[in-house]
């Protein structure tokens, strides 16, 4: 998917990807999610192209927490050594080539950044203090 992605990039622009995404999501207007934002461009897509109502969420954890996690998944391409896992992470993290992921800059410009390395309702907590800030009640 990442060769593919980034292809895409590529060929056509470092955004290509959510724009694509933007230009399906505003044919049925509604609140819309788009996860695994991955280049500094596509960041500057959504925060031109969402408008005010655009909001950009990191979700972090230690590496040995993911590296259980994906093992757990069990899937064919999930399976193996922690040692290729973060290689391939590292790979991700700083590429300087605009249509390849750069999540560390991704992760910089992030409106908020939650921590997903304890259990579920610790996470929902997060997730709920975010939306009560961007959304705060009648009553507040």
């Amino acid at each position: 998917m990442a060769t593919v992605a980034n292809g895409l990039r590529a060929e056509h622009s470092p955004s290509y990807i959510v724009e694509q995404l933007l230009t399906q999501a505003k044919k049925q207007p509604r609140n819309t999610i788009i996860e695994s934002i991955r280049t500094p461009g596509e960041v500057a897509a959504l925060r031109t192209l969402g408008g005010s109502t655009f909001c950009l969420l990191s979700v972090d954890a230690d590496a040995k927490l993911r590296y259980s996690r994906v093992v757990e998944r069990k899937s064919a391409t999930d399976q193996v050594s922690f040692e290729k896992f973060l290689a391939d992470e590292q790979r991700e993290m700083n590429n300087k080539e605009p249509h390849q992921q750069n999540l560390t800059e991704v992760i910089r410009q992030a409106d908020y950044k939650l921590t997903n390395d304890s259990d579920l309702d610790s996470f929902h907590a997060q997730i709920a203090a975010v939306v009560e800030r961007m959304m705060p009640s009648a009553e507040s």
